[in-house]
């Protein structure tokens, strides 16, 4: 009897150690990927917008984040550790953004998040990361006090704060206008590119004989229009979402509303938007970047990115990773030390010969361009 209850015992213990075992070497499912329970890697997020009306800055932003990732681990990872990238969709809504951000930092464990949405939607999420001393590199967004969050908050693309001086400019010095109508979404971007826009416009000399507010969900513009075409304006800036905008062009073209436009840089890489019959002549403003024949290439050799139409959110997702990998290879995991090395960038990347960050972690050098819709695309305005 005590042989037997012995040979049960042992028996027992050999099925534990066996299911042992294979849960060890079974996989798990971790965001958007499938690892090895033990294997040890480090983890990355990514956020933005994979569906939805500007679905293409997210799938660029992230296309140039999993390059930087892919040429990594091919190169051995860093420490020793190969890259995981966990991939957030958050629609461009602050709702979905705050979900992507506790996700990955209460389960998911990150040592950096990438956000390449919308000013609205990384706006919601920054405060998370910054709570738990998780390192944001922003992709996208461009609202001015982004960046001021936290100090664990760091952007790579310029901010707001410089395109409305720029737009400014444009239209009061380059187009010779000095009266102008101002429409802006209310949003984090468009209030906040708006207000920079007035202030400096008025510093010029220039005035604000109409202004606006729309909802991005705005759907009928008569109105608005009316009351520009009542105005005393010679132009109008436009900061508002794709959508919304196109439904206001063409019914500008119904009402015979045309004059001077300068749009957002939302514009750029929408193809509804260069496509669209009304949108003939519209003119908007873009962060100058780099975006090399060679390095779209290298995102189209990219399982999965091999037909993405490639601009210059995925360049910025490509530095903005790098940046990060810098540190990581300079200060290990630790977010104080990673967040201070992060703080002393300075790296030559793709789409700019020279990264730095300012005091709040902005970058000390940007620069604009306006480009132009004609014959259905994008082009340079001269």
């Amino acid at each position: 009897m005590e042989n037997r209850k012995l040979v049960g015992i042992v028996a027992v213990i050999v099925v534990i150690a066996i299911a042992g075992i294979v849960a060890f070497l079974s996989p798990t499912a971790t965001g958007n990927h499938v690892l090895p329970i033990g294997e040890k890697t480090i983890k990355i997020g990514f956020v933005g917008p994979l569906t939805g009306e500007v679905a293409n800055w997210g799938q660029n932003g992230l296309a140039g984040v999993s390059l930087a990732v892919s040429e990594i681990n091919a190169q051995g990872g860093i420490n020793g550790k190969q890259i995981e990238l966990i991939i957030e969709d958050d629609k461009a809504t602050p709702a979905d953004a705050v979900n992507a951000f506790t996700k990955l930092v209460n389960v998911d464990g990150v040592k950096a998040i990438f956000s390449s949405s919308g000013s609205a939607a990384t706006e919601a999420g920054l405060p998370i990361a910054q709570k738990n001393n998780v390192p944001v590199v922003i992709v996208t967004a461009t609202a001015p006090h982004l960046a001021q969050t936290g100090d664990f908050i760091f952007r790579i693309t310029p901010s707001d704060s410089l395109q409305g001086k720029f737009v400014a400019d444009f239209l009061y010095n380059e187009l010779n206008l000095q009266k102008v109508a101002l429409v802006f979404e209310k949003s984090a971007w468009g209030e906040d590119l708006a207000q920079v826009f007035k202030n400096h416009f008025s510093e010029l000399g220039g005035t604000i004989n109409y202004e606006s507010g729309v909802l991005p969900s705005e759907t009928d513009f008569k109105t608005e229009i009316m009351k520009m075409q009542g105005a005393d304006i010679q132009g109008v800036y436009f900061p508002v979402y794709p959508e919304a905008s196109l439904i206001a062009f063409r019914q500008m073209s119904e009402l015979g509303f045309s004059i001077p436009l300068v749009g957002g840089d939302i514009y750029s890489g929408q193809d509804e938007i260069q496509n669209s019959s009304f949108t003939n002549g519209i003119m908007f403003s873009v962060s100058k970047v780099n975006l090399p024949e060679d390095f779209e290439a290298r995102i189209h050799a990219l399982p999965s990115f091999e037909n993405l139409d490639v601009f210059y959110p995925a360049s910025l997702g490509f530095d903005a990773t790098q940046v990060f990998f810098s540190a990581l290879k300079q200060a290990g995991t630790n977010p104080q030390a990673l967040k201070n090395a992060l703080a002393q960038t300075s790296y030559s990347g793709v789409s700019s010969p020279l990264i730095e960050f300012d005091e709040y972690g902005d970058l000390k050098d940007s620069q604009f361009e306006i480009k132009i819709i004609q014959d259905n695309s994008e082009q340079d305005y001269s």
